[in-house]
């Protein structure tokens, strides 16, 4: 078991550089698209390999779960919103 103190000296760490302000490089729709599509399927095939291994979710977290679908199906509907701009940047630049 991981000590108390430990755990909490993470948190405060991962805080502190959740809210630092740091420069990112400039995004475009496209990377947007590619990184949000990469985590969704990594999520997506991860619960496929668990539960083909015989994993069993103790957080509720699987596909007989309606509330997975759902967020699944926003995400889904998020990402194709996100391909209409990254096609609609594209069509910009062409011009």
């Amino acid at each position: 078991m991981i000590p108390r103190r430990t755990v909490l000296i993470f948190i405060v760490i991962f805080l502190l550089i959740c809210f630092l302000p740091i420069k990112r490089k400039e995004s475009n729709a496209l990377n947007e698209f590619k990184w949000e599509a990469f985590l969704i399927g990594y999520i997506v095939l991860t619960m496929i390999i668990l539960q083909l291994l015989g994993g069993q979710s103790v957080t509720g977290i699987s596909f007989e779960n309606w509330f997975v679908w759902l967020v699944l199906l926003i995400s889904v509907w998020e990402l194709r919103l996100k391909w209409r701009k990254v096609k609609q940047e594209s069509a910009v630049k062409e011009n």
